[in-house]
């Protein structure tokens, strides 16, 4: 016993020494749960395709090797190229993805998915879940940060636009244009409704810009256009009806045919209305789904876990091809299975080579550290969980933002709140400044 611990004493220091951060265990890292060894890596929901490098797009988080999900959510690229040859795709990080704040009260913030990839402007959209509501906006890459576009509330919200980004459509409650790709709030404030009070779970913008083909809950498939204005729902044509399907996970066109997806497998139907049954590709449980136009790329809906999936693969499909007027599909064929990278990972915001560094304030939940930056003009850190994180000051509270500000008629001052021009109040242990 006393051998074996005197060489996991000395692999230790030898990897310290030679600064190797790679890894098969958390102690090898430094202090958990300041520092961990990335163990299985759980595949984010979405999947992408990027036109501009012929890759994929997909997210995930790494867990420790000997817990849970611990770290950053992280973009990762999926080279294909290579399972031609009968070899796994090659995942390589792009980067990480900031703002999640996983404590269990108000402000709670989680990263969900990656949704849709515009590869002319290369703006990457992902959606993160935020105190009740779902964020839709853009993946900044210089700060590894999310650029808010629009704040859904509770609202069956789909979105796609043309493959020259300059139009879009989407689902809320109603079908709506914008003449551009949403980049601001705004933009949707501006949209043009074309049908009234439709709800959607799937929508898609055809390569001619002018027709919509949209799915719903209860299974039915309808064509509609971006001529209408202010239209009925009877102005929408029926395409096919599968009373099977109640969600999809992914809904694309290619060619004639569109391809829908859910828990149930990928099934096709021809875009002119003619089929009288599906096509089914595969029976796998589908959590996402994207196309390259020749193949269909997705990953298997594996043990949910928050918005991450445990023992979840990428799969690919061919797209079925039309021989002697008879349609053959294909069996699907495993491109990943997520793994480990043995690499050391620092708890969020904290860094050196013991992970111990935290250049702010170390906040605490479920027994993990988050380290989150001092806010230079205010004084406060930038993530609160409660208000004692904020100060020890009766006036400054933690806002469902999960941010420190003054209570409402107090101000800030000198890193804590005054009441000025104004007298305090306490009613019930709650103060007021009532203005004078």
């Amino acid at each position: 016993m006393k051998k074996i611990l005197i060489l996991l004493i000395l692999s230790l220091i030898i990897n310290l020494i030679n600064g190797n951060n790679s890894c098969n265990r958390d102690y090898e890292c430094g202090n958990y749960p300041y520092a961990a060894c990335n163990g299985g890596l759980n595949l984010g929901y979405g999947i992408v395709y990027n036109s501009n490098d012929n890759k994929l797009i997909v997210s995930g988080k790494y867990n420790s090797s000997d817990s849970g999900p611990f770290g950053y959510p992280y973009i990762f690229s999926l080279d294909t190229s290579a399972t031609n040859n009968g070899s796994e795709a090659t995942l390589v990080i792009k980067s990480r993805i900031n703002g999640e704040i996983l404590n269990t009260g108000q402000g709670f913030t989680t990263f969900y998915r990656v949704y849709q990839y515009a590869p002319i402007h290369n703006y990457l959209y992902l959606t993160f879940y935020h105190s009740g509501s779902t964020i839709y906006g853009i993946y900044d890459q210089a700060t590894s940060s999310i650029k808010q576009v629009l704040n859904i509330w509770g609202i069956p919200f789909t979105i796609d636009f043309n493959k020259e980004e300059t139009k879009t459509v989407y689902g809320e409650y109603g079908i709506y244009f914008i003449d551009k790709i949403p980049t601001e709030k705004s933009d949707f404030s501006n949209s043009t409704l074309l049908y009234q009070n439709q709800i959607t779970n799937g929508i898609i913008l055809g390569d001619d810009s002018k027709n919509i083909y949209i799915s719903t809950y209860d299974g039915k498939f309808y064509l509609g256009t971006t001529d209408c204005r202010n239209c009925t729902q009877d102005k929408l044509k029926l395409l096919f009806t599968d009373s099977n399907v109640t969600s999809i996970s992914g809904f694309l066109l290619v060619g004639d045919m569109i391809y829908y997806s859910n828990e149930n497998g990928i099934k096709a139907f021809k875009k002119d209305g003619s089929s009288s049954s599906p096509i089914v590709l595969t029976n796998d449980s589908i959590s996402s789904m994207t196309t390259d136009g020749k193949n269909i790329y997705y990953i298997v809906t594996g043990t949910t876990t928050s918005s991450f999936t445990n023992n979840a693969v990428v799969k690919s499909i061919p797209i079925p091809k039309v021989i002697n007027g008879n349609i053959t599909t294909e069996t699907p064929t495993i491109i990943y299975t997520p793994k480990s990278d043995h690499q050391c990972q620092c708890a969020v915001g904290f860094q050196g080579d013991k992970c111990q560094t935290c250049n702010g304030k170390t906040l605490w939940n479920n027994g993990i550290p988050l380290c989150t930056p001092i806010d230079s003009e205010t004084g406060y850190p930038q993530t609160c969980f409660t208000s004692q994180d904020c100060s020890n000051s009766q006036y400054i509270n933690c806002n469902s933002n999960s941010t420190c500000a003054c209570l409402p008629g107090f101000t800030h001052a000198n890193n804590d709140c005054i009441c000025s021009n104004g007298s305090i109040v306490w009613n019930n242990n709650y103060p007021s400044c009532i203005q004078n």
